[in-house]
């Protein structure tokens, strides 16, 4: 601190040690790219971050390199509290705030983003033709595999990143797969992304949890989601919350997308997005060992309110299941819609049509219209679901309720508040759900859930214990 350097040039490829710390002054700036390999220990790991008091130390990248920050061949390694601009003059593609990767390096363990603020990266808005992102995750080689294993990302906060805000790329075809371990996404924030916001690819026991996304899909015109997995197994997105996701290719706030197993997706919050609430597909006409299909979604104690566009076109439905999609179920969920809406669960043909999709204790409401699309899909099951609305095709549920559903902020008009959202005491969704086994151990609020019933329809449990007592 007494004598630092002035430039990052006396840093760029230089090979960090094991406890090794490089501190950027709060409030200074730098121009041009920082780019740094090295491996630290799990008890001495390698720290970049700031120190002083005052606004985080800022990386302007010149826009000529591919990331501002490009850490290569690192493991136990914490990149902390700075922030990162990329803009070039024009777009071009796999530029990055960030980038992070690994190749025929072996396992990377103990990789930490935290605390970062990354902006205005103008990377291409095209996918095919590579993107562009916040912060980018890779990792490849076909002399030694490589693979992140406990990679968090942590609080940071990502604005007008083109194409997508949060991505990681690897190794997704199944007879060579060597998935990323353990990520954890948790605690960002992420605005005005150009394309997606969240997507975790090639890896296995993914978390993804309490992040915030607000306006997606702002500027590209190809597909794109808000929070999703692709090539991924054992994904658990729960606790986050999706708004603004514009357009209909895609437009939703969730997916759980192709080449997935055992993926779930409970205690999120979704509102306002353009190509509805959740998008469970699979590309049919790719096979294996490419694509090995899309098993086991589960989608539960989810609430979305107004999601869907108004353009009367199965690409705004709330629910969409696209292409041979195997054995997802839905259920406790509450989708509410202040207007009416001519699709609210569209089935589709995507290289085949879905089979043994469940729908159980959602509950259903729009002040007019609904409409359920089935296509061609197999073996499609209601159970003691709530609809109220103007149902055209309404799906066959021997045990439904047709009945206002009795929630606290129903009579009145309703802005996306939680709360207005629970059930009365006198709801006529209280102890009318079926229990369904391995079903969480709570509600959206964190009301306890009970192993033996009785369960409410829709997403808010009024909170019993096993004894049946209102807790």
């Amino acid at each position: 601190a007494q004598a630092p350097w002035r430039t990052l040039r006396p840093l760029n490829g230089r090979e960090l040690r094991p406890g090794d710390r490089v501190l950027l002054r709060a409030g200074t700036a730098y121009q041009g790219p920082l780019y740094l390999t090295g491996s630290g220990r799990a008890d001495s790991p390698i720290f970049v971050g700031a120190y002083g008091d005052g606004p985080k130390p800022a990386i302007h990248g010149d826009g000529r390199s591919q990331a501002a920050v490009h850490l290569r061949n690192v493991r136990h390694f914490v990149l902390d509290g700075l922030e990162v601009t990329h803009n070039g003059a024009t777009r071009v593609p796999h530029r990055r705030g960030v980038l992070v990767d690994i190749e025929d390096f072996g396992p990377a363990p103990g990789v930490v983003l935290r605390n970062l603020h990354v902006h205005d990266v103008n990377g291409s808005l095209v996918k095919d033709e590579g993107g562009g992102a916040g912060i980018h995750i890779h990792n490849g080689g076909d002399v030694v595999p490589s693979r992140f294993e406990g990679l968090l990302i942590e609080g940071c906060r990502v604005e007008r990143t083109d194409r997508s805000g949060i991505t990681t790329s690897g190794y997704s075809r199944r007879d060579r797969w060597h998935p990323n371990l353990r990520v954890v996404v948790r605690g960002n924030t992420l605005e005005d992304i150009g394309g997606d916001g969240i997507v975790v690819t090639c890896s296995d026991g993914v978390l993804v949890e309490h992040n915030t996304l607000r306006g997606g899909r702002t500027r590209c015109d190809d597909y794109a989601a808000g929070m999703w997995p692709w090539s991924c197994d054992n994904a658990l997105f729960q606790f986050n919350e999706v708004s603004g996701m514009v357009g209909v290719k895609d437009g939703q706030a969730y997916d759980s997308d192709f080449n997935c197993r055992n993926i779930v997706f409970q205690y999120n919050y979704s509102h306002d997005n353009d190509g509805g609430f959740m998008l469970v597909c699979d590309k049919g006409e790719t096979p294996m060992p490419g694509n090995i299909g899309n098993h086991n979604t589960i989608v539960r104690y989810n609430l979305s309110i107004n999601d869907g566009s108004l353009t009367h076109d199965k690409h705004g439905a709330v629910i969409h299941i696209g292409g041979p999609v195997q054995n997802a179920h839905f259920y406790n969920n509450t989708i509410y819609l202040d207007r009416s809406h001519d699709a609210l669960i569209h089935l589709g043909y995507w290289g085949g049509w879905s089979v043994g999709t469940r729908f159980t204790n959602n509950l259903f409401v729009a002040k007019g219209r609904l409409r359920y699309d089935p296509g061609s899909s197999r073996d499609t099951l209601f159970h003691n679901n709530l609809f109220c609305g103007d149902c055209h095709c309404a799906p066959l549920d021997a045990a439904a309720i047709t009945a206002d559903p009795g929630l606290e902020g129903f009579a009145g008009a309703l802005s996306p508040q939680l709360d207005d959202f629970r059930l009365r005491p006198d709801s006529p969704c209280i102890g009318r759900g079926v229990v369904i086994p391995d079903a969480g151990v709570r509600d959206l609020w964190g009301h306890p859930l009970s192993k033996h019933g009785p369960i409410d329809i829709g997403c808010h449990q009024r909170g019993r214990d096993d004894n049946n007592r209102p807790s």
